[in-house]
């Protein structure tokens, strides 16, 4: 199996969980996560700091 059908496995998983249990989370905030973490998966630091950053700005898009 390669990264990219890993990759897509993973994203369809996201997806129907979403779909199923968060719909109030836009698809487009799960795609951004998930590019953060693959692109990032060698610098969890990084990653972790990243993910935050764009949970924090989605917050504040939306004033929850």
């Amino acid at each position: 199996m390669t990264k990219s059908s890993n990759l897509d496995e993973l994203r369809n998983a996201l997806e129907k969980i979403r779909q199923e249990n968060y719909p109030e989370i836009p698809q487009e905030l799960i795609e951004k996560l998930l590019t953060i973490e693959y692109e990032n998966q060698d610098d969890r630091v990084e990653a972790a700091k990243k993910v935050l950053k764009t949970i924090d700005e989605y917050l504040a898009e939306t004033e929850l």
